[in-house]
């Protein structure tokens, strides 16, 4: 074989593994991928860990592991849309002439399992033959009776021939639950620690709420936060929202300590809470002291209501009987203990998680950690939703290499790599996220659980769930271990059994889904966003307009407008172009192209000026172009209403950009020492409140929802 045809033959089996040779980057040119990252990540892919050999073993591998993934009876995971005819494919040796089927239903469904008996000899019933074995399509409506098929995921038991054969059945609605084509919401996006009153520096959860209390009296129906899920904030220490612990469990820094009705018959707790230094409102938020002091608090909560006999005693035992959340107390113990992530531990870890015993006090603190947050957001979303409001969560595609999820399904990752993505104009040398990426086949193999159940955690208590990064339904772009992040590549996902379970989970707890669709998406994952009703993102920032202002795709009615996200300069900073100078200082901008960047922003907020003049939402005073830069607060106010008047079916605004803050709360690629995730309003949320111009800022950007889509907007 020649080394063309062996490298030929690599790319292929990577592609049946599915691996891209390659991939197409934001200058439209083909850039090819190496064949040793092409083995590497492909290897990964297929669950046989990093190969690095010839061509020709590494395919024939590749090819055995694919060959493997279609050898059984059943799909390991069976997608079911309820608008069309319930069936399942089986494949079986030609000569097998019955199956037994029985269908175990969700226990959320409330319904016994059904079983029956298909005569395969029919050859109505028969879809193709390859290899030796027969495909048959089987409907399931035997087995349903009139009652049909319930939303949820089910189990299919298959024996046939002495074969037997289990699958997922996830029975999904073809859309998610939707936002409603009338209602025109709006909201605002706010970071729950960066909410503070002098009273009560650090309520979080209380903040939010009073935020929701704000805004619901002028309108607003929506308030948005960043991810509230563990981080780890001692050792080891990675306080970023898009790190977590776990995707599954909550982050109890967020606890609003003083709202917890056991606290003022807990003297020790109360102790603890009036010792702590006190909190300056403004400055940087210190997460590892704020953990410190709740950690301490929850010690003594958890064992005063473990040791006092009443309600909120029976309802955490009653929680506290769910098997994985003693797991993960458990092993945030062994973290506690060892002052180290997983993978320094011993084994494969097991045996220091197992030789923390149940009673130990760490273990108590963090069930009933769990306990008080979900009873928390659970509270707040009820009150919210009494007034017709919403709370959004956020999903980050990702989890800490050395967590609880990836310590829990360690089968379920591709070690090895870590997800990332590849260059473009503004990271020229690629982006690695520094965690590890979930396996297709894996995923497939239990009817991808990891993500039904970070899906049902955050939509039992959310309105409006945003799915960070919604390539990750289609393909990841997987960076090799030891590699830099331009010499990766992507690796698709069953798209359809993805969405799938989005829908399933949607649908089961009444949440509607926003898919973070920026940047290179492809038209596969806006294609399937847009048939299953999931919304997506139009971001200001980001859209180019005409030499009048005028934007050239003004945003629809399926998706969620804004004018900044957590990831891009503020509008202040954008409009001063701060974060051009910011990038080329940080080195991941190059200086030959800042200047373009430069010019096209002054461009852009010149044409915004006028755009918003000739509208009448901006007075002249703010459009004169020999100002050095313009009233950013006025001009936010404007545009925040510009945006409100179009079919947006959600316009979100930041508390931090109708404040004129300039600094970023994050800034992607920048390393550790970077202040991201820390900064806090600069005012607290009781002189917010109570600020005339924001009230009437926000009452513009209401008017303007009612109103009907300007022309040329």
């Amino acid at each position: 074989m020649t080394v063309t045809a062996e490298a030929e033959r690599l790319r292929a089996a990577a592609a049946a593994v599915g691996v891209q040779p390659g991939w197409w980057d934001v200058r439209g040119q083909w850039q090819e991928v190496g064949l040793d990252v092409l083995a590497h990540v492909a290897g990964v892919a297929a669950g046989l860990g990093p190969l690095a050999d010839a061509p020709t073993p590494v395919a024939e591998a590749l090819e055995e592991a694919a060959a493997a993934t279609d050898a059984g009876p059943l799909a390991p995971t069976v997608v079911c849309w309820l608008d069309e005819a319930p069936h399942v494919v089986v494949r079986l040796p030609a000569g097998v002439d019955r199956a037994e089927l029985r269908l175990a239903f969700d226990l959320r469904s409330g319904r016994a399992p059904a079983e029956a008996t298909v005569d395969l000899a029919a050859e109505a019933l028969s879809v193709g033959q390859r290899a030796g074995r027969r495909a048959w399509r089987i409907e399931l409506a035997p087995l349903l009776g009139d009652a049909g098929l319930p939303v949820g995921r089910h189990r299919l038991g298959l024996a046939a021939g002495g074969a037997e054969a289990e699958a997922v059945v996830l029975a999904a609605p073809r859309r998610v639950v939707g936002l409603g084509a009338d209602e025109r919401l709006w909201g605002v996006v706010a970071p729950a620690w960066s909410l503070w009153t002098r009273a009560r520096p650090d309520a979080h959860l209380g903040h939010l709420g009073q935020v929701a209390e704000w805004i619901d009296a002028l309108g607003g129906q929506v308030v948005a936060t960043l991810p509230l899920l563990a981080t780890y904030l001692a050792d080891p220490c990675d306080p970023s929202p898009y790190t977590p612990v776990s995707r599954r469990w909550w982050n109890e820094a967020y606890l609003d300590l003083a709202a917890r009705p056991e606290l003022r018959d807990c003297p020790a707790a109360l102790d603890v809470l009036a010792g702590a230094p006190p909190v300056p409102g403004p400055d940087p938020y210190d997460a590892p002291a704020r953990a410190r002091v709740v950690r301490a608090a929850i010690g003594h909560l958890a064992d005063h209501v473990a040791t006092t006999d009443g309600p909120l005693r029976h309802d955490l035992e009653a929680f506290a009987a769910d098997q994985p959340v003693r797991g993960y107390a458990r092993f945030r113990a062994a973290v506690e203990r060892t002052g180290t992530g997983w993978h320094a531990w011993p084994g494969d870890g097991s045996a220091t998680v197992a030789a923390v015993p149940d009673d130990d006090p760490a273990v108590r603190a963090h069930v009933y950690a769990q306990w008080a947050m979900g009873r928390q957001l659970g509270r707040l979303t009820e009150v919210m939703g009494r007034r017709g409001q919403r709370l959004q969560l956020d999903l980050p595609v990702g989890t800490h290499a050395d967590g609880w999820d990836t310590f829990a399904r360690r089968d379920a990752f591709g070690w090895g790599a870590s997800v990332g993505a590849p260059p473009d104009d503004f990271f020229t040398e690629g982006q690695d996220w520094g965690f590890p990426p979930l396996l297709p086949g894996a995923g497939r193999a239990d009817g991808h659980a990891v993500l039904a159940e970070c899906l049902a955690a955050h939509m039992a208590v959310a309105g409006l769930l945003r799915i960070d990064h919604a390539m990750q339904l289609q393909r990841l772009y997987w960076v090799p271990d030891g590699a830099s992040a331009e010499q990766g590549t992507y690796v698709h996902q069953p798209i359809d059994e993805l969405v799938a379970t989005v829908a399933v989970e949607s649908h089961l707890a009444g949440c509607a889904v926003v898919g973070e669709d920026l940047g290179t998406v492809s038209d596969e994952v806006r294609s399937a966003m847009a048939d299953h009703g999931v919304a997506g993102m139009w971001v200001a920032q980001f859209e180019p307009c005409d030499d009048e202002g005028r934007w050239h795709r003004p945003p629809r009615a399926d998706q969620v407008a804004s004018i900044t996200t957590h990831d891009t300069p503020t509008f202040a900073g954008w409009a001063r172009a701060d974060d051009v100078d910011r990038s080329v200082a940080l080195g991941v901008l190059d200086p030959s192209v800042a200047e373009d960047h430069r010019s096209g922003r002054r461009h852009a907020v010149q044409g915004l000026l006028r755009r918003l003049h000739a509208d009448g939402l901006l007075d002249e005073a703010v459009v004169d172009p020999a100002a050095s830069s313009p009233d950013a607060v006025a001009t936010h106010a404007a545009l925040a209403r510009r945006l409100g008047a179009t079919d947006a079916a959600v316009v979100l605004v930041a508390l931090d950009d109708l404040e004129g803050v300039v600094e970023p709360l994050n800034v992607p690629g920048t390393p550790v020492d970077r202040p991201n995730w820390v900064l806090r309003s600069p005012r607290p949320l009781t002189d917010l409140v109570a600020d005339a111009r924001l009230q009437a800022d926000l009452a513009g950007l209401a008017d303007a929802r009612r109103s009907a889509t300007p022309e040329g907007a």
